[in-house]
Order: structure tokens, then C-alpha cells, then sequence
């Protein structure tokens, strides 16, 4: 068997990466194709630039590291005060708002 691969059969079931499929999405474009996406969440804009920069200053401030795992009390706080004014519920940002990706 010199010279021929061998791939255990498991290893058929792997499926491929979302980057790898975004990938052959993106080739598929580059050959003309219109594509509606619903993948990675990958925008297809540009980060405005005011987003940019406000990335930029938090990570200087020293915003590196992860957040709490309910998010960061700031914003949900803020969102407890939106819906408060939205819908005039009343929300606990300590215990009822979930920040997630």
C-alpha cells in the first residue's frame, strides 16, 4: 500500500468548519454568484467607524478580558431603563437581563 492514504472511517464524519464553508461561499461569489447569507453572523459591511473607535478606546482603557457571565451591570442596567421607558416594565438588571453573543 505505499503511497496510498489511509483515512480511519470515522474521520468520514466529520463535518466541515463554518469558516471552512464560509470560505466556499465566498469563492462561490467571486464566480458571479448571488448569495443570500445566513452564516457565521459575518456582516457585509464595514464596522462603521464611531464602533471602530470605540473598540479601540475600551481596549486601550483595558476592557480585555471577559465579562461577567450575565454581561457587563452597565449595559444591562441601561437595557432594564430602555424597556422601563420602551414598555414601562419594570426589569431587574441584577437578576431578569442576560448579555450574550
Amino acid at each position: 500500500m505505499a503511497g496510498r492514504a489511509f483515512t480511519a472511517e470515522r474521520m468520514t464524519r466529520i463535518l466541515p468548519s463554518l469558516i471552512e464553508i464560509l470560505a466556499r461561499v465566498k469563492g462561490m461569489e467571486q464566480q458571479g454568484r448571488r448569495l443570500v447569507h445566513f452564516d457565521l453572523g459575518e456582516p457585509d459591511f464595514p464596522t462603521p467607524d464611531h464602533i471602530v473607535e470605540a473598540a479601540y478606546r475600551a481596549m486601550r482603557d483595558g476592557y480585555t478580558r471577559y465579562t461577567p457571565s450575565l454581561g457587563l451591570i452597565e449595559l444591562r442596567e441601561a437595557l432594564a431603563e430602555h424597556w422601563q421607558r420602551l414598555y414601562g416594565l419594570a426589569v431587574d438588571p441584577g437578576g431578569e437581563i442576560l448579555v450574550t453573543p
